[in-house]
């Protein structure tokens, strides 16, 4: 392998044999040499070894890292630590990067920038979707800021011609972020918050960032996975809601930004019914209700949760959630409950 690295791809990787192999081929698929694969292996307990394995033997540009399990923000950052290249790149393991990846995104990349944002298309059942080609363009320090505020809170926002749906600013894949600046920076994943840790982390990134541009084409390909982390019961989720939040509430606070603590309220108060669904209300949690019911009040009566009902901006967000918002407030479980019944009713029927 030539001893100039252009790009570290970084591969988070825990249990997504079925997956795997499709994402680590198209990432071999790369006709450029100076880039180095890092497979991160997080104490697997499926097939992922072997097939990391399998891969090295085939391709030099390939490095097996194994640790054990740390969850995906320790996964992450041990890629950090072992990255070489100028530039790096996080891709999860059940995900992939599209076709002619080289000519789509690798030689539209700009080095005078901090960082370069590539576009993403949802993969469902495995079907490819369309790819799209636009043209790139940069980002200036005010679009920068604005980046930050849609981290935040992105129902305030239209898309725009900057910020279109195909660009996802928020996740840790779909960008290529200078190495040198992170170190610079001290920028890395928060271990303790494994939930919306992405979003923490680029919320910090967005602050340092000068320069960007934004390359609108397909380059990233996020499956839609039932088994995924985003997806699946999450028993300690409620536990993760306060981690992440206290810790954006300290980087909030940091900016000083008025508006900034505003759109700070929504998130606080997304994140908890985003949390509640996923474990409190989960069909999968096997607590009886009146447990489920503490639960829930337990977060709901949090200082953190409290001051953001106070000062909610409840014109910055659609109906659906002004509704469950004022559910919230009210502080009963059984209304939320209901309420989320009657929203999958009429999910399935739509």
């Amino acid at each position: 392998m030539s001893s100039s690295i252009y790009i570290s791809f970084i591969v988070s990787i825990y249990n997504v044999s079925e997956f795997l192999e499709d994402c680590v081929q198209s990432l071999c698929r790369i006709q450029n040499t100076q880039i180095e694969i890092l497979l991160i292996d997080d104490g697997s307990t499926d097939n992922c070894p072997d097939i990391c394995q399998g891969f090295a033997k085939q391709d030099e540009r390939v490095r097996v890292i194994t640790q054990e399990n740390q969850g995906l923000p320790m996964s992450r950052n041990t890629g950090l630590k072992h990255a070489r290249g100028k530039l790096v790149c996080f891709v999860d393991g059940d995900d992939c990067l599209s076709e002619d990846f080289d000519s789509r995104i690798i030689q539209k990349i700009d080095d005078t920038v901090d960082i370069n944002y590539f576009g993403y298309q949802r993969m469902i059942e495995g079907q490819i979707p369309k790819c799209i080609d636009r043209e790139g363009y940069l980002l200036t320090e005010k679009d920068l800021r604005e980046a930050q505020f849609r981290v935040l809170n992105r129902d305030i926002y239209q898309d725009s011609q900057k910020f279109p749906t195909t660009v996802l600013l928020e996740a840790s894949w779909g960008k290529f972020i200078n190495r040198e600046r992170l170190l610079e920076w001290k920028l890395s994943f928060d271990k303790d918050v494994s939930w919306g840790e992405d979003l923490l982390f680029n919320f910090k990134l967005l602050h340092y960032i000068k320069k960007a541009k934004v390359i609108d084409c397909t380059g990233y390909y996020y499956r839609i996975n039932a088994l995924s982390m985003t997806r699946k019961y999450a028993a300690q989720a409620s536990k993760s809601f306060s981690l992440l939040v206290n810790a954006m509430g300290v980087e909030v606070e940091k900016a000083g930004n008025e508006e900034m603590r505003r759109q700070y309220q929504v998130f606080v108060i997304k994140q908890l019914l985003q949390s509640v669904q996923r474990d409190i209300l989960n069909p999968q949690n096997s607590k009886p209700y009146c447990e489920c019911r503490e639960d829930y009040r337990r977060l709901r009566y949090t200082e953190t949760v409290q001051n953001a009902l106070r000062r909610f901006p409840y014109k910055s967000v659609r109906i659906l959630y002004k509704v469950a918002i004022f559910i919230t407030a009210s502080g009963s479980y059984r209304l939320l409950w209901l309420f989320y019944q009657l929203k999958k009713w009429k999910e399935r029927f739509a």
